[in-house]
């Protein structure tokens, strides 16, 4: 029976293709309830490069049958069948600005128009000026992976209130659980398994945002050395990130991360950003190890993300941080 008593719950899914990260929000109380990380193959060291995605489909169904029930599920989207980015307009009519984003959207784009979903968000202008100009960001995914992906969850009962990108989702987390300085431009590296993402927020919104194909995946196969692939992965809160034996994978992220860099400052380049913006780092095997060598490398302050204002018992906080962002809704 429906309880009158009962908070509202909402659920946030982060389905990867290695593993799903979940969390239930109690949004009144900003706090996490319940998480939990379950690996969708744990006995496979070298995941194919074409996925089983009906036995991808089995895994997550049962881990799905462990979570706890919400009265919202929020999940995401990500990878290369995904696009965003941030726009400007002259002041417009709602009905004549739908259509100019989805014009000016277009363009940057490398799907048909009509084998995407599309969505756009009002957001303050990147800089004041003289004219009044209208900011918006938009997301668009391509249709097929969405359903799939609603169809997926649908059948395990947990169909989705909404699907979402990463970029949008980090932005919310981070404002929610940090409440940073107004106006202040911070960037978040959250790396997966097998893909990164990089989102430049302000006020919880994000301005600008790029996913690369790395992730700690390439850590955990490079410091195999003999170990087991659940030893390898375990050592990743401690490991050195300066030995020889990843060299190779931290070289590629650092050119990742400078290719990144380089972006974002052309994208911005109509506002003054401070000289080292602040970039937290989440996601798994995000250490303070991890941390200090990259911002060694960069020149740049490199904070591993925690809880602040979000209340959760669960360790591992940057581990949690995708699927806290797409509860707190």
């Amino acid at each position: 029976m429906f309880n009158l008593f009962r908070r509202p719950r909402t659920l946030g899914l982060d389905l990867g293709s290695h593993s799903l990260k979940w969390t239930v929000l109690d949004p009144r109380r900003k706090e996490i309830t319940h998480s939990g990380a379950v690996a969708l193959f744990p006995e496979r060291s070298h995941l194919p490069q074409v996925l089983d995605w009906h036995q991808w489909e089995r895994r997550v169904s049962r881990a799905l049958e462990e979570i706890p029930e919400a009265h919202s599920v929020y999940t995401v989207v990500q990878g290369k069948n995904t696009v965003s980015g941030y726009l400007e307009f002259p002041e417009l009519p709602e009905e004549e600005l739908k259509i100019a984003v989805q014009a000016e959207a277009q363009q940057h784009i490398p799907f048909p128009a009509d084998s995407i979903q599309f969505s756009y968000t009002r957001i303050p202008p990147l800089a004041p000026t003289a004219d009044k100009k209208i900011a918006v960001f938009f997301a668009a995914a391509v249709l097929s992976e969405v359903l799939r992906l609603r169809q997926i969850l649908e059948r395990t009962g947990r169909a989705p209130n909404r699907v979402e990108i990463p970029a949008l989702a980090l932005a919310r987390e981070f404002q929610l659980n940090h409440c940073p300085p107004e106006d202040a431009f911070i960037a978040l590296l959250h790396i997966g398994f097998s893909l990164s993402h990089w989102v430049v927020v302000r006020n919880g919104y994000p301005y600008y945002a790029r996913d690369f194909a790395f992730g700690m995946g390439e850590f955990v196969r490079a410091s195999l050395q003999g170990r087991s692939w659940k030893e390898a992965e375990d050592s990743l809160e401690e490991l050195d990130f300066s030995a020889p034996s990843v060299a190779a994978p931290l070289s590629k992220l650092i050119q990742e991360l400078r290719r990144t860099l380089a972006h974002c400052t052309e994208a911005l380049q109509s506002v003054t950003l401070p000289p080292l913006l602040d970039v937290y780092l989440s996601g798994g095997g995000a250490s303070s190890f991890l941390a200090q060598t990259l911002g060694q490398q960069l020149r740049q302050r490199i904070i591993p993300d925690t809880w602040h204002h979000l209340k959760c018992n669960r360790n591992q906080p940057a581990l949690f941080k995708l699927a806290a962002g797409l509860a707190a809704q």
